[in-house]
């Protein structure tokens, strides 16, 4: 039963490389893309990191005692999928979105 939860494992983590790839624009891709599209990939990639450094940034500054008063504590902290990295997760999609988006109507 344990090497069939790794096969299933394995085939998960391969479909995720090859999305994650395909969501990045990389050239190794299966399939061909316009230019316009691998633009549009590559700006929402750098605006999903941006976000992400962003929200680490702030998370940072929450450590430091003087500004515990500007940033509110979180109720999200009770809940397990925010507990677990989930907040890194949505962050990281919400960045991603917002990247397309913007970069979409830019190249369009």
């Amino acid at each position: 039963m344990n090497i069939f939860l790794y096969i299933l494992l394995g085939i998960l983590i391969s479909f995720f490389i090859i999305f994650t790839k395909k969501l990045s624009a990389d050239e190794t891709g299966f399939s061909k893309e316009d230019e316009r599209q691998k633009r549009i990939l590559t700006d929402a990639t750098r605006t999903s990191w941006q976000v992400i450094m962003i929200y680490a940034l702030f998370r940072l500054i929450n450590i430091i005692p003087i500004f515990q008063e500007f940033v509110g504590s979180s109720q999200t902290k009770s809940n397990t999928f925010f507990n677990n990295g989930g907040d890194i997760f949505l962050v990281c999609l919400i960045g991603y979105t917002i990247g397309a988006s913007i970069s979409y109507f830019r190249h369009s």
